[in-house]
């Protein structure tokens, strides 16, 4: 249950020093102290309001999250990371004059999106298991140099260690304000939008609260006094009370930012740099390889390098489809190897982001039933219903994420129509089926064909 919808559930007022809850349980005596003062004719009763404390709020959080401790240990890793990673750009953009925005996005899509198309033989995954560590990352940078190859990278870890030692020095001096501290800072923010000093939530409606310049108005039903102020409830806001969540989600990312400083601190030992200078050595060998409309094949997968673009593509071997919409007696055409692409285009600021990408194509000679355009040079991959889910399948992805996923959309596709013994075959028609062989299934099966829209 969030906070809003916890807090919400009984009587609360929303001042700019706090939020305070009305304990329903029992009167207060004598109508003195904090207190909701509620009057029926003559009668006057009172409840006590009680200060939330803010920072236990959020003590209560961090304990009930499960993802923060990952979430540090990733970000220590960063921290430890990042300077390197900078000052390796930094030496690569010097000796080979390449820009480091375009540095960055080949190392991502190498060492990131690589991830979700290595392999790992059987006994790797059995080590991993047995040793309780991941080798995917090691399979990974083993295939890239068996497909690269690599250089020699020499590098002083001791001077390696005081780089990242000064940069957590200079993390280290920005403080992390309480969050007690940056909650009221939200509440000030909001009665500000609301042109209010304060809010009262009855449980079903919001009202803004106004504070007396003097003694309480005898006439008021609902009077509210905190820290010896009264504040009466005036016009009605509306249904919604806070927007207080968010501000969780938003302290997360500075605390988490704040402890893994102090994390990556204790690690410094650690830094062989090994597994850097040996992603630096294969980084070197695929940027040396040229940047002008050079194809780096890495076998799954691969990229084609331009100064101003890149484009990230998987291999497709050979298939045939069944041609459902023609059932009997059963059709089958053979298509020829092609390339699901995706290109990456720098932006104005010179970075290669996921708002600058194209939609899902075929690269180079290949064909399909599922591509919009038949005569252009990259023909855009028709992606049926996924577009209609697009935002929704690919939020919250990383970069690396999203490009994998849209990519492996676009695959499945081309090799399996919208769904397994689809009868759609797009701008083909019957007589651009003459540009696909017609195979029997045995032709199929004795050239290693597989037919890939089939049960």
């Amino acid at each position: 249950m969030s906070f809003t919808e916890y807090a919400t559930k009984g009587q609360l007022a929303i001042l700019e020093n706090g939020i305070f809850l009305v304990d329903g349980c029992r009167p207060t005596p004598n109508l003195t102290g904090d207190r909701l003062e509620i009057k029926t004719g003559d009668i006057a009763l009172g409840w006590p309001m009680r200060p939330v404390h803010l920072n236990s709020l959020w003590l209560a959080y961090a304990r009930a999250n499960d993802r923060l401790e990952d979430a540090i240990n990733n970000a220590a890793k960063e921290v430890i990371a990042q300077p390197l990673k900078l000052v390796q750009e930094s030496q690569i953009n010097f000796a080979l004059n390449l820009d480091s925005n375009y540095i960055k996005a080949v190392r991502t899509i190498l060492f990131e999106f690589g991830l979700y198309f290595v392999e790992r033989k059987a006994s790797e995954i059995m080590g991993a298991l047995k040793n309780r560590e991941d080798t995917k990352t090691d399979a990974l940078l083993s295939h890239l140099e068996s497909k690269l190859g690599t250089i020699d990278i020499v590098s002083s870890p001791e001077k390696l260690r005081s780089l990242v030692e000064n940069f957590i020095a200079v993390l280290k001096d920005r403080p992390l304000e309480q969050f007690d501290t940056t909650v009221r800072k939200e509440l000030k923010s909001q009665l500000a939008r609301k042109d209010a000093e304060g809010v009262f939530w009855d449980g079903r409606k919001s009202v803004r609260l106004q504070r007396c310049n003097g003694a309480a108005d005898a006439n008021a039903e609902k009077t509210i006094y905190i820290n010896g102020v009264a504040y009466t409830a005036t016009t009605k806001i509306g249904q919604g009370v806070l927007e207080m969540d968010y501000v969780f989600s938003t302290y997360e990312t500075q605390f988490v930012r704040k402890q893994s400083i102090g994390r990556a601190e204790k690690r410094l030992d650690q830094i062989g740099a090994n597994m850097s200078q040996r992603e630096l050595g294969i980084l070197v060998m695929a940027l040396k390889a040229g940047n002008n409309d050079v194809t780096l094949d890495l076998g799954k997968w691969g990229l084609v390098l331009k100064p101003d673009k890149i484009t990230v593509y998987l291999n497709v071997p050979p298939y045939a489809l069944r041609d459902w919409a023609r059932p009997l007696p059963a059709s089958y055409h053979a298509f020829p190897k092609e390339r699901v692409a995706i290109t990456i285009i720098k932006d104005k600021s010179g970075e290669f982001l996921q708002d600058h990408c194209t939609a899902p194509y075929l690269l180079g000679e290949g064909w399909s039933p599922f591509i919009s355009d038949g005569h252009g040079k990259d023909r855009n991959i028709c992606m049926g219903t996924f577009n209609d889910h697009h935002a929704t399948t690919l939020h919250g992805l990383s970069f690396p994420q999203w490009l994998a996923k849209y990519l492996s959309e676009a695959y499945k596709i081309v090799t399996s129509g919208y769904n397994k013994r689809s009868d759609h075959w797009g701008y083909v028609g019957n007589a651009g089926l003459e540009m696909f062989p017609k195979k029997t299934k045995e032709e199929l099966e004795t050239l290693g064909i597989p037919v890939t829209n089939e049960d």
